[in-house]
């Protein structure tokens, strides 16, 4: 029963790779939306201003993404200028509901880095002939 259950599952998953097509780009996994709702919590009036359950949850992982982003692309797409580093993330979520939907539909890595670039652009290097 085990061995027919496994290959089963084999088949379906080799059916299901057998659909990709071999050139289609990797479309991410989180897209600009996501991480703002999840970041945000969810939408709508809510009695309580504290999230609970599944949205603490959520809130921590989209924190999490962009810390990650900020990590890994700091100094070189963008430039850390001062202030209070815990503010970012809510610099980058006010920078994300200044985009359009349709542009909120996009990967969230890429979204997140151009918000920083234009937030806190790094210092123009001069060179002298």
């Amino acid at each position: 029963m085990r061995r027919a259950l496994f290959v089963a599952l084999v088949i379906v998953q080799t059916a299901q790779a057998a659909e990709t097509p071999a050139g289609r780009p990797y479309l991410g996994t989180v897209s600009g939306e996501t991480l703002l709702r999840d970041y945000v919590g969810p939408p709508g009036p809510r009695d309580d201003p504290f999230l609970k359950g599944s949205d603490v949850l959520n809130f921590q992982m989209a924190r999490g993404f962009m810390d990650g982003v900020k990590d890994a692309t700091e100094g070189a797409a963008w430039c850390y200028v001062g202030g209070k580093s815990n503010e970012l993330n809510e610099d980058i979520a006010a920078a994300l509901t200044k985009l359009t939907p349709e542009e909120r539909k996009g990967r969230a890595g890429p979204l997140v880095v151009d918000a920083l670039r234009r937030l806190f652009p790094c210092p123009v290097r001069r060179t002298t002939p």
